[in-house]
């Protein structure tokens, strides 16, 4: 049974950066994209993908840090996945070399040989769908297609991404049935509801929001997946507001006995936003209340009833791409339902087909039903648990540990102001030597506390520094001069990360192993090591505790734990020292305290957390927060406007219509026959006008004991 902490972290998002974990980041940096960014990786192949899609999920021959592969093992799951599909981008001359393929669509080879890989991966390390019986479903789409609404990558030859996004849906399969049917009013751009899409009995997760990853975008909803609707597979929903709006928006039901629910999204004023009706439009699985020890039985197999056989029927048929012109490139019609008189569909293989194109959790589900006219409205449990939040708010430069052998090591700063261990376009270097560090520019345009520095320049850094490049404004701080057991700290950069969030009640390990609650980077390059002379050839690196093969000395591994420290939730807030030989910093004001490792000279081995705290571990800064206990739910500071009333009629019509026509963006959401394939995650239509918008190494290397 997997922890409630386990699917918050599902439902919320967020990952870590640290010194490594930019490089393959593919969105802008902006905090509300971060549940986005955090599920996507950039690659490039050393093959041909096009020839040998296989190159997709290992990276090609002599890659050991590309492809879905690694992207599967660097992310935070524990059993059971938190997605059903994969997203796969290609760049624009791979799409087209991809059209020349007549023998088979491109698509259908790749998905298939794919997904024999993965479903290898997942039985070799014990990982099952969320949905037992779904097969993995893949999008491929180029880079700056139609389905994006305008973005583009960049992506070059051989350039990739994948996405394992809990909200990609490609399309119904064999023994998928619509749920919900979410209908939407946007004040001042449409009257009424109008369906804008559907969530599916093997769906994870349906959003609302501005990006064009989202299920259903649209710029009035203000910022990317701002509202969330979750479904576990015992049938019960949870559904939040992005967290990183959480402070500017909420959501709220209004129920009358003349209407169906009505949940309203709102702006701290009471100024509506959207608001939602989610209409059961098949009787799908049973809605339980469960609650932790509650045994799980099989709900049975409901008559869905001709409302739903209608709703059935508007799904049409799940294109994997949307555009007639790649039509050669679309996924078969998704198998018919049948129907009540049809005989029971065949037996689930152990291992589904993939398609081109939740496990049982324990949870305290308050979702709803309510009848209305002889149909049926959901309102889903809201997130209201007690959550702390950390925010990672920078990164730190390490000394040299190893100085036998190590001269240094470089981090670079890319053209975009992302900063790695393995940035390909670099716009300067940060040289750490020893116990200095040194700024060395490649490109013009680089400001150092608002003067231009050019290429050739060297620049130490020591006191406070701003740099700013392409927009992006970096603040170094010099950490030499601070006194406190153990401290390996040189310099600091501050800029902002993505936020990790744990339910009160349990207890959340923080390092580089994948079975960590907060993931922290692990990025096996060492190419950025300034080796000694003596130790430029070579493979390995005598110590006392044997022959260590040199490719495991890398920037993560000998700074960052596998397991490095615990927070306990069970009581108010606790950090605790895991790991065996690195130690853990809290920061609260200008005092500084250490956490000693579990081995080594007796000392502090855990404190309280208080807001305010910053945690120092590895690599990374995190900012601590979460609410004082029996805190009061904030409310808006005027009363919300009544929400457009909808008759039993009205969604009726509305949950089953086939026929409307769809209407203009900006004025209203389109029919489900005519969603944009981006705005719908897997629906047929022509896109709209959008905006611009490997296992974790050892503890940590620091215990090794060098040979003379």
């Amino acid at each position: 049974m997997a922890h409630f902490g386990d699917l918050i972290a599902r439902l919320f998002g967020g990952g870590t950066r640290g010194l490594s974990g930019d490089a393959d980041r593919v969105l802008i940096d902006d905090p509300e994209l971060e549940y986005f960014n955090a599920r996507l990786r950039r690659h490039t192949a050393t093959d041909d993908l096009v020839e040998d899609p296989e190159v997709i999920w290992d990276g090609g021959r002599d890659n050991g840090r590309g492809g879905l592969r690694q992207h599967l093992q660097q992310s935070e799951y524990g059993e059971n996945l938190g997605f059903t599909d994969v997203l796969v981008i290609l760049s624009t001359d791979d799409w087209h070399r991809t059209l020349e393929q007549l023998r088979e669509p491109w698509t259908q080879r790749a998905a298939r040989i794919i997904g024999e890989q993965l479903w290898a991966h997942c039985e070799q390390h014990d990982l099952h769908q969320i949905f037992p019986g779904r097969p993995f479903g893949f999008r491929f789409i180029e880079d700056g297609g139609h389905e994006m609404q305008g973005a583009r990558l960049g992506l070059l030859r051989g350039e990739f991404v994948t996405g394992l996004l809990p909200n990609l849906y490609t399309g119904p399969a064999a023994r998928s049935r619509p749920v919900i049917s979410v209908l939407l009013n946007i004040p001042g751009e449409w009257e009424g509801y109008q369906e804008v899409g559907r969530l599916y009995s093997d769906q994870v997760q349906f959003t609302l929001g501005t990006h064009w990853l989202d299920n259903y975008s649209h710029p009035a909803l203000r910022a990317p997946a701002i509202y969330r609707l979750q479904q576990y597979a015992d049938g019960s929903f949870v559904h939040i507001v992005n967290p990183d709006c959480a402070e500017r928006y909420r959501i709220s039901s209004q129920e009358t006995d003349d209407g169906p629910a009505v949940l309203t999204l709102s702006a701290p004023q009471g100024d509506p936003v959207a608001h939602m009706v989610l209409a059961i439009v098949d009787e799908g699985p049973q809605i339980l209340t469960m609650s932790e020890g509650d045994e799980v039985t099989e709900p049975a197999a409901p008559d869905e009833g001709l409302a739903g056989r209608i709703a059935r029927a508007s799904g049409g048929r799940a294109g994997q791409d949307g555009a007639a012109a790649d039509a050669e490139h679309r996924s078969p019609d998704a198998p018919t339902e049948p129907g009540a008189d049809s005989p029971p569909p065949p037996a689930v293989p152990d291992r589904p087909e993939p398609t081109s194109g939740p496990l049982s959790e324990f949870i305290s589900a308050a979702s709803r039903t309510l009848s209305h006219g002889g149909n049926r409205t959901v309102i889903p449990a809201d997130v209201d648990e007690r959550i702390l939040v950390l925010r990672e708010r920078g990164a730190l430069f390490q000394k040299v540990h190893f100085a036998r052998f190590m001269a240094g090591y470089d981090v670079y700063l890319g053209t975009n102001g992302e900063l790695g261990t393995t940035i390909k376009d670099r716009a300067a270097t940060f040289e750490i030597r020893g116990r200095s560090i040194a700024l060395a520019p490649h490109v013009d345009g680089i400001r150092v506390d608002g003067r231009l520095v050019r290429p050739g320049d060297h620049l130490t850094l020591d006191g406070t520094h701003t740099i700013e490049i392409v927009g992006q404004r970096l603040e170094f701080h010099d950490l030499r001069g601070v006194s406190v057991d153990g401290w390996p700290y040189l310099g600091e950069v501050r800029r902002n990360g993505g936020t990790s969030h744990m339910v009160f009640g349990g207890t959340y390990r923080v390092g580089r192993d994948r079975r960590c609650k907060v993931r922290l980077p692990d990025e096996t390059s060492n190419e950025n090591i300034v080796w000694m002379p003596a130790m430029a050839q070579g493979g390995t690196i005598r110590s006392r505790n044997g022959e260590i093969p040199k490719s495991r000395f890398y920037t993560d591994s000998i700074m960052v734990a596998s397991e490095h420290a615990e927070i306990d939730l069970t009581r108010e807030p606790v950090i605790i020292s895991r790991a065996r030989h690195c130690y853990t910093y809290v920061r609260r004001g200008s005092d500084i305290f250490a956490l000693h490792p579990t081995q080594g000279r007796p000392g502090p081995l855990n404190m309280d957390l208080q807001p305010g705290d910053e945690i120092l571990i590895g690599n990374c800064v995190f900012a601590v927060d979460y609410p004082p206990a029996h805190a009061p739910r904030p409310v808006p500071t005027r009363p919300e406007l009544s929400a457009p009333r909808i008759s039993a009629d009205v969604l009726a019509r509305a949950a089953s219509s086939v026929d409307d026509a769809p209407a203009a963006r900006g004025s209203g959401p389109l029919s489900m026959t005519d969603l944009p394939p981006a705005a719908g995650l897997g629906e047929r239509g022509r896109a709209p006008e959008g905006l611009r918008l490997p296992k974790a190494g050892p503890d940590s290397f620091m215990g090794i004991d060098p040979a003379e």
